[in-house]
């Protein structure tokens, strides 16, 4: 590949990269480390999602493939690929909600059932006794919050665990219990075994919802697989069929075979992807407890 060939396929490719990372932003997908003192890996309130590794193992796939094949739009869609197709092909995050929700409504109706039964005779001897068997997909969370109930007191540690889950069904049982917390009062049990049915009820809405979704992630996987397989049989025993992909005008159609390519992907991330609520709590009640 000529030099001047080379450098309008760097600049096209370099102009598509910043697209991508333009919708990256505006999907709430942020690249780089997070901050210090955040746990990795961990969703925070602005709903970001860190990719840092993701981003470095690209960064390397696609540099290998550019050295291997010499084409810059190849590479930048190799690297675009590490990054997105896990996210629409992979565990959703949907599921994910799904799983914490489950184990929300279990909590939930644990402390009803502990304050209706006598076993527990206030709201604090309730949640420490939650803690010595609490849900799987909330055990850290749980511990988290007996830990901060001794150093800061309830209301303090309740919004401690909103602030961990970030989920708006979390934040309705954090300020039913808050509430009780600061005025008291009877019949906190059967608010809370109400609260564990609403949340039972929407799991399984939920879990129908991603049902139908599964036929279109389905048909990404295959689409992705096929594509995926015909350039690597072209690659291997067709390369003369891609010679004409060497020149200017080729790297030019090649770059909008990715682009287009990475955009139905897009496409088919946002239609799947599950709708965002409002939430209940917000970051200035994060900011008061100091959580931010």
């Amino acid at each position: 590949m000529t030099g001047p060939v080379l450098l309008m396929a760097l600049g096209v490719m370099i102009g598509l990269a910043g697209l991508l990372l333009g919708a990256a932003t505006l999907a709430g997908v942020q690249i780089g480390p997070a901050p210090r003192g955040r746990r990795r890996d961990r969703t925070p309130v602005g709903g970001r999602t860190r990719l840092s590794r993701r981003w470095m193992a690209a960064v390397l796939a696609g540099l290998a493939v550019f050295l291997l094949t010499g084409w810059v739009a190849v590479g930048i869609g190799t690297a675009a690929a590490v990054i997105g197709i896990p996210i629409v092909i992979g565990k959703t995050r949907a599921e994910q909600q799904i799983t914490r929700l489950t184990a929300l409504a279990a909590w939930t109706r644990r402390l009803a059932d502990l304050l209706s039964s006598g076993a527990a005779g206030s709201l604090d001897t309730a949640i420490r006794r939650s803690a010595l068997a609490p849900p799987p997909a909330m055990a850290a969370e749980v511990a988290a919050l007996v830990t901060r109930m001794n150093a800061w007191g309830p209301r303090k540690a309740l919004l401690g665990l909103a602030h961990d889950l970030g989920d708006p069904a979390a934040d309705q049982v954090v300020l039913t219990l808050v509430t009780h917390e600061r005025h008291g009062g009877a019949g906190l049990s059967s608010v809370l075994s109400a609260l564990a049915g609403d949340l039972e009820e929407a799991i399984r809405s939920r879990r129908d919802i991603e049902a139908d979704r599964a036929e279109p992630r389905a048909t990404a996987r295959n689409l992705i697989v096929i594509t995926l397989a015909v350039m690597l049989g072209l690659t291997l025993f067709f390369g003369s069929f891609l010679q004409p992909y060497h020149t200017a005008l080729g790297q030019l159609l090649l770059a909008g075979i990715v682009a287009i390519f990475a955009g139905a992907l897009a496409w088919m991330w946002f239609i799947i992807r599950p709708a965002t609520s409002s939430r209940l709590l917000v970051a200035a009640d994060f900011a008061e407890a100091g959580l931010t």
